[in-house]
């Protein structure tokens, strides 16, 4: 009978330290949890605080030269000493300094090719003079 109490206790206690784990670990997941919810927050009051500044999109910056891309844009402004600042939809800021960027466009899309019946058609009324077939 002893020996019956000293399991159910033993048992007991396991489970007792089973649970203050799953609790401490809960416990991280929701300051986690809170964390990620303050960035996101903050930054989406950062994002409406500027959304009038610039067209929403993908654009290329011409550094040293280069073209660099940027994609997801919400938000692009030349600050008032020449700085670039570009915000993206997932929070990223790019900051330029006033030498260093020359220019900055919108990506334009890439058309696409013309394949198989499309491209006949399209030569098609080519050679008609941009009058369909009958």
């Amino acid at each position: 009978m002893a020996e019956q109490m000293d399991n159910y206790e033993a048992a007991t206690k396991r489970e007792l330290q089973s649970t203050k784990r799953e609790l401490q670990t809960t416990k991280r997941e929701l300051q986690s949890t809170k964390r990620e919810l303050q960035s996101t927050k903050r930054i989406m009051g950062t994002a409406t605080e500027y959304w009038d500044f610039g067209a929403p999109g993908d654009y290329t910056v011409m550094i040293d030269g280069k073209e660099v891309a940027i994609t997801s844009a919400s938000c692009i402004r030349v600050l008032d000493h020449g700085e670039l600042n570009i915000l993206t939809d997932k929070g990223r800021w790019f900051l330029f300094a006033a030498g260093d960027w020359k220019r900055v466009w919108p990506k334009q899309p890439v058309p696409e090719t013309l394949e198989g019946k499309a491209k006949e058609q399209l030569d098609a009324v080519l050679l008609k003079g941009g009058k369909e077939a009958a």
